[in-house]
């Protein structure tokens, strides 16, 4: 499974880049994150970038909102 193992292809176009980008947001490296930014907009544009980090953050806004109200959320 892709999602588990980013080296894996999941079928999706671009997954080879977006795969490490998460990985490296819910990491706790720079570098990485850095070097995963990089790949995505290289690869696909700013615009997609900035579409993976509204992405991205939502999920964290949700994770969030739901813990406030006693929703527990991993």
């Amino acid at each position: 499974m892709a999602i588990a193992d980013s080296g894996q292809d999941s079928g999706v176009s671009d997954g080879d880049v977006i795969l490490p980008f998460c990985d490296a947001i819910t990491g706790t490296d720079p570098v990485a994150l850095d070097a995963a930014r990089a790949a995505l907009m290289d690869r696909m544009g700013p615009n997609a970038l900035s579409e993976a980090i509204v992405i991205a953050a939502n999920f964290s806004m949700l994770d969030r909102i739901a813990n406030s109200i006693g929703i527990p959320m991993e």
